[in-house]
């Protein structure tokens, strides 16, 4: 924490909490980035359709569809067949695409694939079936990408987990000795503010409470009251060297006579 003022009557103190507003804003322009790429231009379903005016002539069209909007049109003439490319990922997951087939082309039916085998089979036999059928004259074949829905819901989690971690409010800590009093106030660039006052009497002392997390420690800054009460001064963690110095300040402040 930042000391503004420090003498015997009085202590200052302020906190940024840089490191959340860095992190939620990083998750925040990620998120965005990869939902405008989901929303706008990731393939999450394709439509096949195809008529012949003659029984020797098939013309198809294949297109591909974002969220919001037809990204790919393929025409495609006298379509030869199709087949199945299985994807296995790095942990043994399976994934299929269908590609389709013709004189002059390979395309496939939604790129990254969709689906169960089961559920492409079906679909690859529906196009095989019409392509070696001359009497039927039009065929109608849809697919969508189930799980494109759920990166897209990810995505808005990632905004909203951004959004709350740039809520980290700036903390001003002011002790007076005069008027017995601590008065914490917290201030978030949204507006919602909060004060908290306690006597300067009711402290014990200041601790630094540390926690075990995944990647390492968590250091806060705990006011430690005559109740048993521990009062956080601000709820986002900080480095140990810094959160001890604030606490031995602090501590300085508390026994020292005015």
């Amino acid at each position: 924490m930042k000391v503004i003022e420090d003498t015997p009557l009085r202590l200052k103190l302020k906190h940024f909490p840089l490191s959340e507003w860095w992190w939620g804003g990083a998750a925040i322009v990620l998120s965005l980035g990869f939902l405008t790429y989901l929303i706008g231009f990731q393939s999450i379903a394709a439509r096949f359709t195809c008529d012949r005016p003659t029984p020797a002539q098939t013309n198809c069209d294949l297109k591909h569809y974002s969220t919001l909007r037809q990204i790919n049109h393929f025409r495609i003439f006298d379509p030869q067949g199709t087949e199945i490319v299985a994807h296995i990922g790095n942990k043994g997951n399976r994934s299929y695409e269908i590609w389709i087939t013709s004189p002059l082309t390979k395309l496939s039916f939604l790129p990254g694939g969709s689906g169960s085998l089961s559920e492409n089979q079906a679909i690859a036999d529906q196009i095989n079936d019409y392509i070696h059928t001359p009497q039927t004259r039009s065929l109608w074949v849809y697919q969508q990408e189930k799980a494109a829905f759920l990166f897209i819901l990810g995505s808005l989690v990632g905004v909203g987990i951004g959004i709350s971690m740039t809520l980290t409010p700036i903390v001003t800590c002011n002790f007076y000795k005069r008027m017995d009093k601590v008065i914490i106030e917290r201030r978030c660039w949204n507006g919602k503010n909060t004060l908290v006052e306690e006597h300067l009497s009711n402290i014990l002392t200041a601790e630094v409470e540390e926690r075990q997390v995944k990647n390492g420690k968590e250091h806060r800054i705990m006011l430690v009251l005559a109740s048993a009460e521990r009062l956080p001064i601000h709820k986002d963690s900080t480095s140990e060297k810094d959160a001890r110095k604030t606490t031995y300040l602090i501590q300085k402040f508390l026994h020292a006579k005015a």
